[in-house]
């Protein structure tokens, strides 16, 4: 259930839309207690919050959760809280926990398309009752950039120094409070003692009063499997052979090489005859996959979808929404929307 809280009133304009739905922004001191501050706490606790003369409606979940808990289910709770309040928002502010975050960002910007308010993920390292935790300065940061309204067609995180496309987004260290980093994608702004945006890279706005697509079904049957060298062959034919998936996403090596045997590729085609879907994500940082070394082309004539530059974020859930949505996919069609940009996730060419 997502409850609401008494927010703030004063000031011009739509609201600023904030649901909490738990992390380490809003838990006490002795995180092995995992215990939640209610949002109203929270907001009580940053004063400032009301120095942008800014309506806030603020929403909360009735049990805020770590974000390692989230399944999909929650991620469609969030979209359609979004949908709910569209109109009458100004824009939308996600606190969430760190650790799954880059995922839910990647799926709210595949269900919640097109695009003509900003949504906002952010979260902190540390919670908002230790002296130095950087919950405080990410919220501030957030609702800046949905006051001044600059970007209105992305799902983005604000995190420490940077603004990142959602989708693009990867979770780097669990120590730093430069947690987040998009490695194949520039930052869409920096936050510093001025915000520097780089509106060049934002996506268009949806046309005036073109609600975002109602479709939001995502299908869980999905499988991720990293490669790595060395890997018995013989111990993946048997998982794939007692296992009913839908999708299935490899993390390959370099730009898109993995070693396929007589017996492995056999059961990859058995797998899509049966009709699943595969697809594959480099393991590097920053690249893509391409078909241009001799080692990634069997991937290719089995079919198996390269996903360009897409983070392993990024493509899961767009896999996991795009089976979801369509159970009847074809292979080409599914090879076509996993390589087409939506919303920015990958590059078009």
């Amino acid at each position: 259930m997502i409850g609401e809280e008494k927010g703030i009133e004063r000031g011009e304009g739509l609201p600023v839309n904030i649901l909490y739905t738990g992390g380490t922004f809003g838990m006490r001191k002795d995180l092995r207690k995992a215990e939640f501050l209610p949002l109203s706490h929270i907001l009580k606790r940053i004063p400032e919050v009301r120095e942008f003369n800014m309506p806030l409606r603020v929403f909360s979940w009735d049990r805020p959760m770590d974000s390692s808990h989230m399944i999909p289910e929650d991620w469609i709770r969030i979209s359609r809280h979004i949908r709910k309040y569209y109109e009458e928002s100004r824009g939308f502010l996600i606190l969430h926990g760190t650790d799954s975050l880059s995922y839910t960002a990647s799926m709210l910007s595949h269900i919640l398309r097109p695009l003509r308010k900003a949504i906002l993920l952010t979260g902190a390292q540390v919670p908002l009752e230790a002296s130095r935790s950087d919950a405080r300065q990410n919220l501030l940061s957030s609702l800046e950039i949905l006051k001044e309204e600059r970007i209105r067609s992305e799902v983005a995180i604000c995190f420490q120094h940077l603004l990142l496309r959602g989708n693009r987004s990867t979770k780097v260290d669990t120590t730093s409070y430069a947690s987040f980093q998009s490695p194949r994608f520039p930052p869409l702004a920096h936050v510093g003692v001025d915000i520097e945006y780089k509106s060049s890279l934002f996506l268009p706005p949806a046309k005036d009063h073109v609600p975002p697509q109602t479709q939001d079904a995502c299908e869980t049957q999905v499988m991720l499997i990293k490669i790595f060298p060395g890997m018995e062959p013989r111990f993946l034919i048997q998982l794939l052979k007692h296992t009913e998936i839908k999708g299935l996403l490899f993390e390959t090596l370099g730009a898109g090489h993995m070693l396929l045997s007589k017996s492995l590729n056999h059961s990859l085609k058995s797998v899509q005859e049966r009709g699943s879907h595969i697809a594959h994500v480099s393991q590097a940082t920053r690249g893509k996959v391409k078909n241009s070394y001799a080692a990634a082309q069997p991937l290719s004539d089995l079919g198996v979808v390269g996903c360009k530059d897409m983070t392993t974020e990024a493509a899961l859930t767009k896999m996991m929404f795009l089976l979801g949505n369509n159970p009847n996919l074809s292979a080409e069609s599914f090879s076509k929307h996993m390589t087409r940009p939506w919303a920015g996730e990958c590059s078009k060419d």
